[in-house]
């Protein structure tokens, strides 16, 4: 079970893998403590705002990244960089898109032999 918490409002919430976790704060004063708790933890400072995970606390800037601006956002991020790659590969391997794979790859290798051909 892993769980977030903020002491100073009294705030404890369980998170889980496959949700996303959503939280309204209506207090200006709150919300700027809050977020710039965690993103100075994210940056591996210290800081109020708690995560665990079967009763640890766990480090947030291993297991947490915050994302303050929506577009245009970064997508030269290796662990995201990573994630899109793997899941490509993935799909790209899968039953429904093996064939049309192989067909790219040979058209982009015929197309690579007639550039260097020249």
């Amino acid at each position: 079970m892993r769980m977030i918490a903020y002491p100073p409002v009294n705030l404890c919430m369980e998170t889980k893998d496959d949700e996303i976790l959503t939280m309204t704060i209506e207090h200006p004063g709150v919300f700027y403590d809050i977020v710039s708790d965690i993103s100075s933890q994210t940056e591996g400072m210290s800081g109020n705002f708690v995560m665990s995970e079967n009763y640890e606390s766990i480090p947030i800037y291993k297991n947490a990244e915050i994302i303050t601006q929506f577009v245009p956002f970064s997508a030269n991020s290796k662990e995201l960089l990573n994630k899109i790659y793997t899941f490509l590969a993935r799909e790209a391997m899968a039953e429904t898109m093996i064939r049309q794979t192989y067909d790219l790859m040979s058209s982009i290798e015929s197309y690579i032999y007639e550039l260097t051909r020249n």
